[in-house]
């Protein structure tokens, strides 16, 4: 049983029969489903008038229980004091609601019954202050007793401890807002550390008139993080404007993705800047390591600059292993220099034993004075490998499912102007939309196509994005990764977790990562390994 106070009183319901408005202690109240009149008994709604009167039922001993009653849990048994009731006349299932006699129900809660004219009933209980008073103490509030349809709800909590020791909360039924017209029950428990406590319950009512749907509702309210309920995916595609393929070359393998044996993965030069990324699963029966190679192609001296590097390794989840070397990526600095002379190498990246089925993932950004090959392979057992056993390895076959290949750009920068009609997205990762990067595989000397463009930077400018929201749906499976947001009036800098934890994998319920302050707002967003593609940037006005 939970009563929805703290102290001791009366709990007055008045209600009528044929008619869904009522009162409880003077305060307007509504059934969703009214009471009825059956062969001139009054019948009411169970579940709805326990909750009117801030009680609920329990389980007990295989039965559902609420004062002195007990019913079977088919409804098909009814106990009063452990002496059984006949059903007829006393309970009763019409559609979804079991309705029982008001005056069976009084008894069974020790409440006092009057009825009046034309079905019109009174049921008051006097209750007692309930719970431990030497144990924590719920007490919470709401702004008002009723809402409309996505009515923001409002509550203060102002819980205690008689003794001033630390305690727990655990909310039932607490939501930002409610959807369905009907009285509503807030539960807040109280407990200790052995989990003994009290609990304090609340009941509003949410009224017929619409204030917000869901996706209006999560749109003016939701915080970054959330997720919005939004079923229509069709949305207009917002021109890009001032495209441009910039940043340095890059150098990205991962193919084979899962070698079963020792190998080059990788193999091209590079002088000035290069990104790479490598992504790869270690497919063989006993531990590899995942090596970066730099040697010195040139004829004098040269220094290949390590400027930011982010890696994961070992992980066995490929989300993880995309969205960790991201934030890693991201936040990481490291200005680290080697010197080589003319046809000298040196390792630039060892990973940890990766374990069977396990992987390593790696991004960084590289510049060099003089040409520089740059190889990565993979090596089996638990021994390291030298520079030169590295180098001497044959090149292993690509796959038929992923791709490896030195490409022009690194980045991909254009503007979105969002003083348009809302909502509407942009495209990434989608050969129709946005076409992939063309380059070619050295060690094969075939063209290749980098299709979702994973590890190229978009950066992409926002215009007329003040008050806007920004929301990413996954559009070709699950997806785990990062986008980094700067507003340029505030300064306002953030890197936002896609999601912040698990996988985005639902299309209709994009998750937000922007709720913009400024009018101009620019976006990093670097498709993660491991992910699925495309997504779709989806951007609101409230």
């Amino acid at each position: 049983m939970a009563f929805s106070g703290g102290q001791a009183g009366t709990q007055q319901l008045i209600g009528k029969a044929g008619q869904t408005g009522a009162s409880v202690n003077g305060a307007s109240a509504n059934y969703s489903t009214p009471p009825v009149q059956i062969q001139g008994r009054t019948m009411v709604p169970l579940r709805e008038t326990l909750t009117m009167l801030g009680m609920s039922l329990g389980n007990s001993g295989g039965f559902q229980t609420v004062g002195s009653l007990q019913f079977s849990g088919t409804f098909n048994q009814i106990l009063l004091g452990g002496s059984s009731i006949p059903l007829d006349g006393n309970l009763v299932q019409r559609g979804d609601t079991m309705f029982i006699s008001a005056k069976l129900l009084a008894d069974g809660i020790g409440a006092k019954l009057r009825a009046g004219e034309g079905g019109e009933f009174y049921i008051t209980l006097i209750r007692e202050s309930g719970g431990d008073p030497a144990l924590p103490q719920p007490r919470f509030t709401t702004d008002k007793d009723s809402y409309g349809i996505g009515e923001p709800v409002k509550v203060e909590e102002f819980s205690f401890h008689p003794l001033g020791e630390p305690f727990g909360l655990r909310w039932s039924n607490l939501k930002p807002a409610y959807y369905k017209p009907g009285p509503v029950t807030i539960a807040l428990d109280a407990v200790n550390g052995s989990g003994r406590g009290n609990r304090l319950t609340r009941t509003i009512t949410i009224t017929d008139r619409v204030v917000n749907s869901p996706l209006s509702f999560a749109v003016k309210y939701g915080e970054v993080g959330d997720t919005l309920d939004d079923n229509t995916l069709a949305r207009p595609t917002l021109p890009r404007q001032d495209v441009a393929f910039a940043g340095p070359k890059f150098l990205f393998s991962d193919s084979p993705e899962s070698p079963e044996r020792v190998g080059l993965l990788y193999k091209d030069t590079f002088d000035g800047e290069a990104r790479l990324l490598a992504y790869h699963m270690n497919n063989a029966s006993v531990v590899a390591r995942l090596y970066v190679v730099a040697r010195n192609v040139s004829d004098a001296p040269a220094t290949v600059r390590t400027a930011r590097i982010g890696d994961t390794a070992p992980a066995r989840v490929e989300g993880v292993l995309g969205q960790v070397t991201l934030l890693s990526f991201l936040t990481g600095r490291q200005d680290s220099r080697i010197q080589l002379g003319a046809g000298e190498s040196a390792l630039i990246y060892v990973s940890p034993l990766l374990a069977p089925r396990t992987g390593a993932s790696l991004m960084a950004d590289l510049s060099s004075d003089r040409k520089i090959e740059l190889t990565v392979a993979m090596g089996i057992g638990e021994d390291a490998l030298s520079t030169d056993s590295l180098l001497a390895l044959a090149p292993l076959p690509a796959d038929t499912n992923h791709v490896r290949g030195t490409f022009p750009s690194a980045a991909r920068r254009f503007t979105l102007d969002l003083a348009t009609t809302l909502p509407a997205k942009a495209i990434i990762g989608d050969p129709g939309d946005d076409p992939a990067e063309e380059g070619q595989d050295v060690l094969s000397g075939a063209k290749v196509s980098l299709s979702g463009n994973y590890g190229v930077t978009y950066e992409v400018t926002l215009k007329n994005a003040e008050g806007v929201v920004g929301a990413i749906a996954p559009r070709g499976g699950l997806y785990k990764g990062v986008v980094t947001v700067e507003e340029v009036e505030t300064g306002r800098k953030e890197i936002v977790r896609l999601p912040r934890s698990g996988v985005l994998s639902t299309p209709n319920q994009p998750m937000i990562f922007l709720r913009s302050g400024a009018k101009t707002v620019k976006l990093g967003f670097i498709p993660a390994s491991g992910s699925h593609l495309p997504v779709h940037l989806a951007f609101y006005r409230p």
